[in-house]
């Protein structure tokens, strides 16, 4: 399974583990909701899966590796 496809099947636990993380960090997760927690990791994942599913060229792996 490329990690592309293991980040889209796997969202919601991926999700649930973040937000259980985020609730962790103490003191600015005191009090926070759900949905402050999870923020905007969804749009994250998705973002880094698209990309990681997007073909490049040798040129375009180069620059990207080296932050480009």
């Amino acid at each position: 399974m490329r990690l592309a496809d293991f980040i889209l099947d796997n969202m919601e636990t991926i999700l649930e583990e973040w937000e259980a993380f985020a609730a962790t960090l103490l003191p600015a997760a005191a009090g926070m909701t759900s949905l402050a927690l999870r923020d905007d990791a969804k749009q994250i994942l998705e973002a880094v899966a698209k990309d990681l599913s997007t073909p490049q060229t040798k040129e375009a792996q180069a620059e990207k590796s080296k932050g480009r």
